[in-house]
């Protein structure tokens, strides 16, 4: 059955805008480029900015009814994430164990779980802090083209926000050049299990990436702990176009369901037809499964 459901991605998309600081620790400004001071300015689409409260990058959750502020320690390896409220000012302790950031480095998909750092003031059970001290996740963050997603939940409710990196161009955390549409293309049940297939972006263009895009569920259930790797291949459906990759799983948010991306492709120039092969590695040994979808290129 082939189905194209359009939603719109409402997370807001954010550029790294001075130097990022751990809790309660300093890093030079100029070595990520700040302007002047300590104070990092965020800007939502609607206009008005958001001022950092430790000298951090700031984070969009949730279109404006949380925010969450990230602060990076390079001589310690340390990144923490600081929850705030609406106005980006207050520390919002919540009651998450951890927070989570996925990132995708040349391709590669990789998540770092920061436990909480109660901070002083907050109450028992909650913390308004993460942090974790991390090498391969400061070398994740600092690597060149690499993309980040920051998943946090709230009183039960899962929120996601986009971290913009060193070197991010402004405007977006998917790899398609044009729009932020999840776009399904084929709707497929196999043994209680039903997979959607598609790509975000509504229109594939040659000579740019595409990010496919797969959810996985089960009784109407997401399916969170399976591997899905992805490949473009030419329309003959031999041909490589683009090697397999790997993809990060992404938690349902209000604009979008549960779904795996986040692996890029690259269109090669000249193209007009690719064919996307999914190939899903389901858990507790259930088998793989792989599906070929052809789709018009412009």
């Amino acid at each position: 059955m082939r189905i194209a459901i359009l939603l719109t991605k409402g997370v807001l998309f954010l550029v790294a805008a001075v130097g990022l600081y751990g809790c309660g620790r300093s890093q030079s400004a100029e070595h990520h480029g700040s302007a002047s001071g300590a104070t990092a300015a965020h800007d939502h689409e609607g206009g008005h900015a958001h001022e950092s409260s430790h000298g951090g990058q700031v984070i969009d959750l949730g279109g404006g009814k949380y925010h969450a502020e990230l602060t990076h320690d390079d001589a310690a390896h340390r990144v923490a994430v600081h929850v705030l409220d609406g106005t980006a000012k207050n520390a919002l302790p919540i009651d998450a164990p951890s927070v989570s950031i996925n990132f995708v480095v040349n391709n590669r998909p990789a998540q770092f779980e920061l436990p909480a750092a109660s901070q002083l003031g907050d109450p028992p059970g909650r913390a308004s802090c993460f942090e974790l001290a991390s090498e391969a996740m400061c070398d994740s963050w600092d690597a060149s083209h690499s993309k980040a997603r920051l998943n946090v939940m709230i009183d039960g409710r899962p929120y996601v926000g986009t971290i913009g990196a060193h070197d991010h161009a402004a405007g977006h955390s998917h790899s398609h050049a044009g729009d932020d549409a999840l776009v399904w293309r084929e709707d497929v049940g196999e043994q209680g299990f039903q997979f959607a297939l598609g790509h975000h972006g509504q229109t594939l263009r040659a000579g740019h990436e595409v990010e496919p895009a797969v959810r996985i569920t089960r009784e109407g259930q997401p399916i969170a702990d399976a591997r899905v790797f992805n490949m473009l291949l030419a329309a003959d459906g031999q041909t490589v176009l683009a090697n397999e990759v790997g993809t990060v799983y992404e938690p349902p948010t209000h604009e979008e369901p549960a779904h795996y991306a986040q692996g890029a492709l690259r269109i090669p120039a000249g193209t007009q037809r690719v064919v996307m092969r999914y190939r899903i590695v389901l858990p507790e040994g259930r088998g793989e499964r792989t599906f070929d979808v052809p789709v018009s290129v412009e």
